[in-house]
């Protein structure tokens, strides 16, 4: 009985994140392609660098940058470089150029006309939503496998 119990606790924690995970990266993908469409607008760097992030041999390089644009007269700042693109922009990568800006440098800034506050100065969706929802499915996949394993008679001998 504490078995099931365990398992099954365990597997809806499991398909909560998997259904979370899978949201989120469904979001990053639909933006992504989205801005493909967006209009742009100069704005201007307000701070950039580099960010490492993790511990030891295990660390992520990333460009950080805080950027202003005005959009119909309104005044926006964002950070977003592009849909996806978390802690691939090393600075080696393609992406760790933006981590090097100097404030007041200007910068092409791509806004969701509907909504300006959503910003990004790289169009397109990137990969990472791809893995993040294969790792959804796998999470999913393995909840699946907790419920069986729950459900199963205990002490029950196989045939």
């Amino acid at each position: 009985m504490l078995k099931r119990i365990l398992c099954t606790a365990f597997a809806c924690a499991l398909l909560v994140g998997a259904w979370k995970l899978g949201q989120h990266a469904l979001w990053e993908r639909q933006m992504g392609s989205a801005s493909l469409s967006w209009p742009s607008t100069e704005g201007a760097v307000v701070e950039s660098g580099l960010r490492t992030t993790g511990m030891g041999t295990r660390t992520t390089t990333s460009a950080a940058i805080l950027y202003e644009y005005r959009v119909d007269g309104q005044d926006y700042r964002h950070d977003r470089i592009q849909f996806g693109a978390h802690g691939t922009g090393g600075g080696a990568g393609p992406l760790g150029h933006y981590g090097q800006k100097a404030p007041g440098e200007p910068v092409t800034v791509f806004f969701d006309p509907a909504q300006p506050t959503l910003a990004t100065l790289e169009t397109g969706p990137t990969q990472r939503s791809l893995g993040l929802l294969a790792a959804a499915g796998a999470l999913a996949a393995f909840a699946a496998i907790l419920l069986r394993v729950g459900s199963s008679p205990a002490g029950e001998a196989k045939e």
